[in-house]
């Protein structure tokens, strides 16, 4: 009687343990996908305010709205420009 409630206990512990997924994989690949999706928009973001800069030829006006917008990034390899 006690090797058959230890075979259907040893079996739900299975069935428990197999039904358990493991997500980690799952969230890193998502995590990653949604940084790369963050660092190319700031990357866009960067060169279309050197492009805005190298077109109107430096001009104060430029530059004041470039200063006014906040939006971006904090990455500090794509801010020096």
């Amino acid at each position: 009687m006690t090797m058959r409630i230890i075979f259907i206990s040893l079996f739900f512990l299975n069935a428990s343990l197999v039904s358990i997924k493991c997500t980690s994989s799952r969230n890193f690949a998502s995590k990653k996908n949604t940084f790369k999706a963050l660092y190319i928009d700031q990357f866009k973001l960067t060169y279309f305010r050197q492009l805005l800069r190298n077109s109107y030829n430096n001009s104060a006006a430029i530059e004041e709205i470039i200063r006014s917008d906040h939006s971006g990034f904090t990455e500090p390899i794509l801010l020096i420009a």
